[in-house]
Order: structure tokens, then sequence, then C-alpha cells
């Protein structure tokens, strides 16, 4: 796919990268952030060359105020960011990754309610991101697992409850 996509890449990012930055509707920045998200993936270590591009944007949706109708928009920016990290790896996003994880760790301070989208989103985003950084994620591994570990629990009740109940 990523031969098919790289001669057409400059274009189809300079695209999404003013998408992002523009006036969109919030429906449409989810959108893009899905692309960006995919697109990622398929150009692999060639998409650390639009990194700054989309960095700025995607920092800017997490640290916007959560508001209803901007909770899915949050939540693929977190995926997005997660998987912009597992594909550029730590040399380019180690420097970005405290500022992330501040704003990941202000949203998760803040509360989030169990039907908010961003909530797996943000676990999600806190592993790739984890092992991206490695070592350099430990300060923030307490405030991460508590949530990931009850999260687990709850699966497993809901698991073991349902099969026996069933």
């Amino acid at each position: 796919p990523s031969a098919i996509v790289k001669p057409s890449a400059d274009a189809l990012m300079g695209a999404l990268a003013t998408l992002l930055g523009g006036a969109s509707t919030v429906a449409v920045q989810e959108e893009g952030l899905s692309a960006v998200a995919a697109m990622s993936g398929v150009l692999e270590e060639d998409f650390a060359r639009y990194y700054t591009s989309f960095f700025p944007s995607i920092l800017a949706i997490l640290a916007a105020p959560a508001v209803a109708r901007r909770l899915v928009l949050r939540a693929r920016a977190m995926q997005c960011v997660g998987i912009i990290a597992s594909t550029v790896g730590a040399e380019r996003f180690g420097p970005d990754a405290t500022r992330v994880m501040e704003t990941l760790m202000r949203t998760m301070a803040g509360g989030m309610a169990a039907e908010d989208p961003g909530v797996g989103m943000l676990l999600e985003a806190c592993t790739r991101i984890a092992s991206c950084i490695g070592a350099a994620f430990l300060p923030y591994m307490e405030t991460v697992l508590i949530p990931i570990l009850a999260m687990a629990a709850a699966d497993a009740a809901a698991h073991f409850f349902g099969q026996s109940l069933g």
C-alpha cells in the first residue's frame, strides 16, 4: 500500500494538515484524524517528515475543553497521537512526549465519564507512548496503571459473571 500512496503523500498530507488546522467541522476533523493515523501506519518511517505539520493541531485538540460535542474528536486525537508515537519512534516523538503526557494526565485527573469514548483511547495512547519512550514513561506509570487495572478487573468480572449467569 505504501508504494501506491507515497507518490501522492505530499499532496495528501498537505490537505490533511490544512483540514486539521483550519476551521473544519468537528465531524470533518474526526475523520481527518483517522486519516492521519492511517497514513502514519501506511507511510511508516516516512511519516516522520510530516510530523511537525500535525503535532500542534493534535495537541490543541487534546488540550481543548472537553465539551460533549468534542469528546469523540478528543478520543480520535488520543488514538492518533498514540499511533504516531509508535510510527515515528522515540527519537522524533520523545521531545514532545512530556507535553502530550501532561495533557493526557490533566485529562485523566479532570475525570472522565464512563461513557466518554476517550477513556479507552487515552489508555491505548498511553500504552503506545510507553512502548515508544520506554523508561521515560515511568513518571506516569502509577497514574496510568490504576485505571488500566480497574478496567481489566471490570472486564474480568463481566466475563466471569456473564459466563456463570448464562
